[in-house]
């Protein structure tokens, strides 16, 4: 009887490896559209570099940064006069927000002396829904609507 281990039909693993390429491929794409699309539109730049890692890394393969926090060589995607984006995106109805991302990019904002924002495009809402978000510190809107006074 044979063993127990898994075989794999080399001509399929190699098909749905090149397909997990072609969509990553596919991602990447749309991010660095949306992040041109964005830096247009608000009169900013795209950061060069943006989404890319720091070459050190940990034991578990993440990046080393402050406190456990990720490292990248560009802060954010976006840059404007003011505001650092970080921007993300899917085409599916929902997106999960994470505490770190908040924290990545406060501390990249930080750092380069800029408020911090994400901006979020949606691609699975309905037609009648805006698909482009921006998402910034409570603190940050209420100085720029002058509910701070």
């Amino acid at each position: 009887m044979a063993d127990n281990a898994a075989s794999f039909d080399e001509p399929s693993e190699r098909r749905h490896t090149k397909a997990f390429e072609n969509d990553r491929k596919s991602n990447v794409r749309k991010s660095r559209k949306q992040e041109q699309r964005l830096a247009d539109t608000l009169g900013g730049r795209r950061v060069s570099g943006s989404g890319n890692k720091a070459a050190v890394k940990s034991s578990t393969g993440r990046s080393v940064g402050r406190k456990g926090h990720h490292k990248t060589n560009k802060p954010g995607d976006v840059m404007l006069a003011d505001f650092l984006i970080d921007a993300k995106r899917t085409d599916a109805k929902s997106i999960r927000l994470e505490a770190e991302m908040f924290t990545k990019i406060q501390l990249e904002a930080d750092s380069v002396g800029k408020d911090p924002a994400l901006a979020i495009e949606l691609q699975g809402l309905t037609p009648l829904t805006e698909k482009d978000w921006i998402v910034m510190p409570k603190s940050i809107f209420l100085r720029l609507t002058g509910g701070d006074k």
